[in-house]
């Protein structure tokens, strides 16, 4: 009988952090913001569609500004050689 309490309680406790983790989804998912509103956080114009190696994210323009001008990222100043197109679906 112990032996079903317990696993009792470990599955009360699986069941708890299922419903937890469904919960903080519902919020990420509400919160979240759509890829047409985004903008570019340097020139605030056009959407982000290229990542710069260190993982920050600007428009094709500017993206390509930070790698062949001023070889580091505008957000975290790491060194930046490179950016890639990003898509969106």
């Amino acid at each position: 009988m112990q032996k079903s309490s317990e696993l009792q309680q470990k599955e009360k406790a699986l069941e708890d952090r299922e419903r937890a983790f469904e919960a903080r989804e519902r919020e990420i998912m509400e919160r979240s913001v759509s890829v047409t509103s985004m903008r570019c956080i340097i020139c605030r114009q056009n959407p982000p569609t290229a990542a710069c190696d260190c993982g920050h994210v600007f428009c094709l323009e500017c993206a390509a500004s930070i790698v062949n001008k001023f070889h580091q990222c505008a957000l975290c100043r790491k060194p930046v050689k490179s950016y890639m197109k990003i898509y969106f679906s």
